[in-house]
């Protein structure tokens, strides 16, 4: 096993990485996350480094909008 570069403290997107979790499969580190909207969530830490986790699923949901239109005539017309 490599050294595991300490990633307690350090902010990406959403997470703040709060402990190292564990070690694995292919030697990866998994590490615990707190997320802005208060979830604990459990990553690997090259998801982190490289962006492609940055929230625990909220963002995600954030990012879907709605129009909130769906009981205006023209929405029963569109439909």
């Amino acid at each position: 096993m490599g050294v595991v570069k300490d990633l307690i403290g350090l902010v990406f997107g959403r997470l703040t990485v709060i402990s190292f979790s564990h070690i694995g499969e292919n030697n990866r580190s998994y590490w615990n996350c707190l997320c802005d909207c208060g979830e604990n969530f459990v990553t690997m830490g090259n998801s982190l480094t490289t962006g492609n986790t940055r929230s625990c699923g909220c963002l995600k949901k954030d990012l879907q909008t709605t129009h909130g239109m769906y009981k205006h005539p023209a929405y029963s017309a569109w439909a």
